[in-house]
């Protein structure tokens, strides 16, 4: 389908996805905000639409797919406005678990100290990982199989697991190296 019909079929289902968005959000604001992200997004994707399958069906899917991720999102962080200088801004709140920052750093920084305790087999993979390398990068760096790194992070997850169940009690991770 070309560009121009595509366009065109978009512009016809106009109407039923401004009131869609509005069915899905109750608020105008959010509405205009989720249409504008699935036009974007189908336009986006255009080479995934199939000609002659159904164009309303298949919008009405990306914006379903949206808002379900937006509520997510705002379910994750409470999302409040408040005053700042003249104006009104969203501000993030987090969840109410998470709203001492100073122990969630703390938390972060004792399971870094955790993951650096992990022998060089494990604790590698594991860095790599969580720097943003893919299974495959891993496995082409560290010269072995795949299924060799996917083990390795079982492992190192099941690792961590159980020290972290242990609240952290042992006073040195050379104390827990004997158990694995």
């Amino acid at each position: 389908m070309d560009t121009l019909s595509f366009d065109s079929n978009i512009q016809n289902q106009s109407k039923f996805l401004h009131g869609f968005a509005f069915r899905l959000t109750k608020n105008r604001e959010d509405a205009v905000d989720l249409y504008q992200e699935t036009l974007y997004r189908a336009l986006k994707n255009q080479e995934k639409f199939l000609p002659g399958s159904n164009i309303k069906g298949w919008l009405s899917t990306i914006m379903k797919n949206l808002f379900i991720n937006m509520y997510r999102k705002r379910k994750k962080f409470h999302i409040v406005k408040e005053p700042i200088g003249s104006t009104f801004d969203y501000v993030e709140y987090f969840s109410d678990s998470e709203r001492n920052l100073g122990e969630v750093k703390t938390t972060l920084e004792e399971i870094n100290k955790e993951i650096n305790c992990l022998s060089n087999e494990y604790g590698i993979p594991m860095k790599m990982l969580i720097e943003g390398y893919k299974y495959e990068e891993i496995a082409d760096l560290l010269n072995v199989p795949i299924g060799t790194v996917k083990s390795r992070l079982f492992q190192a997850r099941k690792q961590l697991q159980g020290r972290i169940l242990r609240n952290f009690n042992v006073s040195s991770c050379y104390d827990l190296k004997d158990n694995y």
